[in-house]
């Protein structure tokens, strides 16, 4: 048994090794596109844990997967992890090394827009911050609203195994990046809304019905005079860009409402949510 165990091993190394191979022809085909797709990430692991079977929990064939993939993503460029930790830095630094690999660089910051000018350079460099949340006195995601050319984008949600077995302490992350992010079939987007005047979450939730969105209010935040209204994050159902003619839509029909409105990201649904 010992015998066939070394031979497994060697299938699985010489198979690594093929897996390599291709990942540096991909690279060249790619002739400089982006060496990180969190949309075709998902559906590998989608794929994977749909297929898996046996004794081997859930939770370590996705860990051993998001090293494969973190590896060759480096492979193919830089891969540099912006991590906000000012709480729980521990849980946070797992979030971190469970999705992004044991190896791949890790800066610790105990600032927000640390972070989110890390993640700006367009140097290959991710960036962690907390899953927004009711009543934050500074939240990050108004600083992504701007609409500047070099903001980054919500990429992915973390934990992508929802529930994972193995950390200190269950934490949520959203990842940010100059990388855009892409479709993988069961997609959540961001969206922050800039109210013109005071409304109920249910009269905008309407509005969002009535043009064919599904969404929930995750965050609001009261900005600096001269606005008196909120801004708030949105949750969508699906993968929707920037000029999907259901947001034109809403823009149009609620001129008196709505002074802007920006898509932050999006990202894939966490796997057992």
């Amino acid at each position: 048994m010992r015998r066939e165990i070394d031979a497994i091993d060697d299938q699985i190394h010489d198979a690594l090794m093929r897996r390599a191979a291709l990942v540096e022809r991909v690279r060249t085909a790619k002739n400089g596109g982006p060496a990180m797709r969190p949309g075709r990430e998902a559906m590998i692991l989608r794929r994977i844990l749909t297929r898996h079977q046996g004794s081997l929990p859930p939770s370590v064939i996705a860990r051993i997967w998001r090293e494969i993939i973190s590896a060759v993503t480096r492979q193919q460029g830089p891969l540099r992890i912006a991590l906000y930790a000012r709480e729980r830095s521990a849980s946070y630094w797992d979030l971190a090394r469970s999705h992004y690999g044991s190896v791949s660089p890790v800066s610790l910051h105990r600032n927000m827009h640390a972070v989110i000018r890390a993640a700006s350079a367009n140097d290959g460099t991710i960036g962690i911050l907390p899953l927004p949340a009711e009543g934050e006195r500074e939240p990050w995601w108004p600083v992504l609203a701007t609409g500047a050319d070099d903001r980054p984008q919500v990429i992915a949600r973390l934990p992508f195994l929802a529930r994972p077995e193995g950390t200190s302490e269950p934490v949520e992350g959203l990842v940010i990046s100059r990388v855009p992010p892409e479709a993988s079939g069961r997609d959540r987007t961001l969206i922050a809304v800039s109210l013109k005047i005071e409304t109920s979450r249910g009269r905008l939730n309407d509005l969002l019905t009535a043009v064919g969105l599904t969404a929930q209010t995750l965050a609001a935040h009261r900005p600096e005079e001269p606005r008196e209204a909120e801004d708030r994050l949105l949750e969508i159902e699906g993968f929707i860009e920037p000029g999907d003619p259901r947001l034109e839509r809403l823009r149009a029909e609620s001129e008196d409402l709505i002074e802007r409105l920006i898509v932050l990201g999006a990202y894939a649904v966490p796997i057992g949510e």
